[in-house]
């Protein structure tokens, strides 16, 4: 599989549970992709591997290890004065999903909403190359990997959570839970 020009690190953050009055279900759902060009792909990650031993020193960069807001936001404007990338961030406030939509099935929120973000991510960037962990349960990657091969999209799951630039959109996607 060939691989195109641009690059899309993508992770998601809290949960599809939609019983808000649960404990630890949050009230919003997000998925954030950072989009690199090729030719710029290794200095955005060596810059993003400084602010991780700047601010994490070995560790994984994970902002709920962070409690200081203070510290949380330093750790957002360090990433935000690196150039050479773009992010895009989907969104989805759970309070406004009505209680008699298809949307309380966890399996169809997950699809609406990841179909929403990739619909919008490859209309912005036609041909691009997608980098992420795995999303859901095995029989939803089945299906995702499916959808992406039938549209010739370039893909590569990452199981092991080990691409800095994955572990970076976790951090950005989590901080916006917080």
């Amino acid at each position: 599989m060939e691989y195109a020009d641009l690059f899309a690190f993508i992770d998601e953050s809290g949960d599809i549970g939609l019983n808000l009055d649960a404990q630890n279900v949050s009230k919003l759902f997000i998925i954030v992709a950072l989009v690199v060009d090729s030719m710029h792909l290794e200095s955005v990650r060596k810059k993003f591997e400084q602010v991780r031993k700047d601010f994490f020193q070995t560790g994984e960069m994970k902002s709920n290890t962070l409690r200081n807001p203070t510290r949380r936001m330093n750790v957002i404007e360090a990433f935000a004065k690196i150039d050479n990338y773009k992010y895009i961030a989907f969104v989805a406030d759970k309070t406004i999903i009505r209680n008699n939509s298809g949307l309380n099935y966890r399996n169809s929120f997950r699809k609406f909403m990841t179909r929403q973000f990739y619909s919008h991510l490859y209309g912005s960037f036609p041909s691009i190359s997608i980098f992420s962990d795995n999303i859901g349960r095995d029989s939803f990657m089945d299906e995702f990997k499916k959808y992406l091969s039938k549209n010739d999209i370039a893909y590569s799951i990452e199981h092991e959570h080990r691409h800095l630039l994955i572990v970076k959109m976790r951090y950005l996607s989590n901080a916006l839970i917080f």
